[in-house]
């Protein structure tokens, strides 16, 4: 996903080589110079599939380490870029469904990050994301429970089932500082924007199969059209959408490549706050918004096009073969789907 995307952009390992183990110098508390690589490896590894993903060696064994990482403050930037990859690593077992007996750990440990969120806060940011994760894992659970035919996780137990309980003071905190966040411009600020919609959109999901029980405390509606509200008019949306309609109007990827003009980090968020913004409209319902709301949304998507169909037209591609990465690719792809999406759900007009 696009929120994963951009993950690479925090720090390139290649880059601080002379930066050895901090423990060889009686600085630091982790062993860094083994630590991150491993960690690093690690991810990719997972990534490739679940079958991979779900080994007791090195996968399952390895949480214990990772909670003791995260226990901790980081004393430097090593060691934050540990923490990081620690919790990209649980991001990526999560959506597997692998690791969620251990999730009242690492809400507990992650929530005051967020109460305290600050937008250069890079570890913040990624524990809203595992967050998000743990949502759409306990979700499954809800359904599950409901007589829904879901698949299982195999690791789910009762905390998993507890999660939205759990973080419900962390869904409400995104309410109330997101509109103070999304009326900021720069990269560091939608990072932070497009993490707080991903977390209210699984977690409004998540609560929604439990209504009737009330077993999950639900976000008002109101504060959900608020934070809605405050996006749309936001200039933080019009650069993201600018973004996620970049490659629009191309019938090959590499003119991508030749008109580029933002970082890949820039796009990477641009196109994953305009897929958490249009996921957090579906859960709260199309029709709930006003006519004017559906009019701006409506007028800024089509104005945002228009733009790059006005664009010069490029000679065409002659070769099948691409030079733009998949994971780019994907993210252009789901930016444009979650917004046909939206579109195609209710008279947005």
């Amino acid at each position: 996903s696009p929120s994963n995307g951009s993950v690479a952009e925090e720090s390139d390992p290649s880059e601080n080589e002379d930066c050895a183990n901090n423990d060889d110098n009686g600085r630091g508390l982790f062993n860094t110079g083994a630590a991150l690589p491993a960690l690093i490896l690690l991810c990719h590894l997972a990534r490739q599939s679940r079958d991979i993903a779900e080994l007791e060696m090195p996968f399952q064994s390895i949480i214990p380490d990772v909670q003791a990482i995260l226990y901790v403050e980081a004393e430097n930037g090593k060691e934050l870029e540990i923490q990081i990859w620690s919790l990209v690593l649980l991001r990526i077992l999560m959506r597997y469904g692998l690791a969620t007996d251990h999730v009242q750990a690492f809400i507990n440990i992650g929530a005051p990050h967020i109460e305290l969120m600050r937008p250069e806060s890079s570890i913040g940011i990624h524990y809203l994301l595992l967050f998000a994760n743990i949502c759409d894992a306990s979700k499954i659970i809800h359904l599950r429970e409901n007589g829904q035919n879901m698949p299982s996780i195999s690791e789910a137990d009762d905390g998993l089932a507890m999660a939205g309980v759990w973080l419900s003071s962390s869904a409400r905190s995104c309410v109330t500082s997101f509109q103070t966040v999304v009326r900021q411009r720069g990269i560091s600020h939608m990072k932070l924007a497009s993490a707080q919609l991903r977390l209210l959109s699984s977690y409004i999901s998540t609560a929604a199969p439990t209504m009737r029980a009330s077993s999950i405390p639900m976000v008002p509606k109101d504060s959900c059209l608020e934070v809605i509200v405050a996006a749309l008019e936001s200039g933080m949306f019009d650069d993201a959408i600018a973004m996620a309609l970049g490659a629009s109007f191309n019938a090959y990827w590499d003119p991508c490549n030749r008109s580029q003009l933002h970082s890949i980090e820039e796009e990477a968020i641009g196109c994953a706050f305009v897929s958490s913004f249009m996921s957090l409209i579906k859960c709260v319902g199309v029709n709930e918004l006003t006519s004017g709301l559906k009019t701006k949304l409506f007028n800024k998507i089509i104005d945002s096009l228009e733009r790059f169909s006005e664009r010069n037209h490029l000679p065409p591609i002659t070769s099948t073969v691409s030079n733009v990465h998949p994971a780019r690719q994907s993210w252009f792809t789901e930016s444009e789907f979650s917004i046909l999406s939206v579109l195609c759900e209710g008279d947005i007009r």
